[in-house]
Parts: C-alpha cells; structure tokens; sequence
C-alpha cells in the first residue's frame, strides 16, 4: 500500500509530469526483473528537474531512494515505499575540448566507449563489457585490469539528495578507492 497522500502525488506530478510514475512495479526497471512496486517511480530529465524533485521530497517528508539504472538491483516483493529516483532519463553526452566529455549519471557504459571512440579518444577502453550506467560505475568506481573510472575522471558534480545542493569535485575529493 503506498505512504504517498494524493497531495504527494500531485506536488510529484507538478514537478516531472509524465516522468513519475505511481505504483509502479521495480521488476520492469531492474536489470534482474523482480520487485514489487515503488510508490512512485521518478525519472527527471535534467539536473533542474532532479533538484526540484530533491527539494520536493525533502520539504513533503516523502523518503527518496536513487537506484540508477536498476542494473545488479534486487527489490523485494513488497516494493519500495516513498519516491524512487531513476536515472534513465539523465543520458546527455558532449564532447567539450579536445579531450574532455560531459556526461549525464543515466548513460550506458557501452555509450560513453562507443561516444568516445567515435571522437578518437583513448583511455575509457576498459568499459568494454563493465556493465551498468556512468552514475553507478563512478559510485563503484567500476573497472578491469585495463583500467577504472578513477583513472579518467576530472571532475563530477551531484546533487546531495538530503539537500538539493550541487557539489562539484575533482578528482581527488571524490576519494576513490
């Protein structure tokens, strides 16, 4: 049974419209297909659209849970109570400079090898076969024998979910381990 009022769910549909989604069941966002329902499940497309979300669920009390893209993700029957925050609408990727990229927590790590190759890019080769999405590969700092995120990451800028502020790191203070 959702915790959400019907003023929660207004106030959430008002901030990302077609992007949240009630009672939706977790097995059709993980990557493992089980899991019961996410009293709403919320997918911003923008960092605005996520600060707003943050601030909202932070001002209504409503408790938010980031799960990413779902990847290696196990939910269980019962579902998630609160908002679940997706980040499968977070795909932007440019390429600034000659040798910097821009890229959104929600964009496959076989886009960012493919985008970079593309570009003639080297040192991201070893996302060949690392699953999941850049946000979860940072959080882990994923990577093989060839290589890990911290290796190629410059800076990253979040949003803290208790407070809705934007933190901007560089590599150093991302502590990686």
């Amino acid at each position: 049974m959702s915790s959400l009022t019907t003023e929660d769910q207004t106030a959430l549909r008002t901030v990302l419209g077609t992007r949240v989604i009630f009672d939706e069941p977790m097995n059709r966002h993980t990557t493992l297909r089980i899991g019961g329902p996410a009293d709403a499940w919320c997918a911003p497309e923008s960092t605005v659209e996520l600060v707003a979300l943050v601030e909202l669920c932070k001002e209504r009390q409503i408790p938010l849970l980031a799960v990413g893209g779902g990847s290696n993700l196990l939910v269980l029957d019962g579902g998630i109570r609160g908002a679940v925050l997706s980040s499968r609408n977070l795909r932007g990727i440019e390429r600034h400079e000659s040798d910097r990229v821009w890229v959104q927590a929600g964009v496959s790590t076989g886009k960012l090898l493919s985008m970079a190759t593309r570009w003639g890019l080297g040192g991201v080769e070893f996302l060949a076969g690392v699953p999941g999405s850049v946000g979860g590969g940072l959080v882990m700092n994923a990577g093989t024998t060839l290589g890990e995120f911290k290796d190629v990451t410059r800076q990253v800028s979040s949003v803290d979910l208790a407070s809705g502020e934007t933190l901007v790191r560089n590599n150093a203070a991302c502590q990686f381990v």
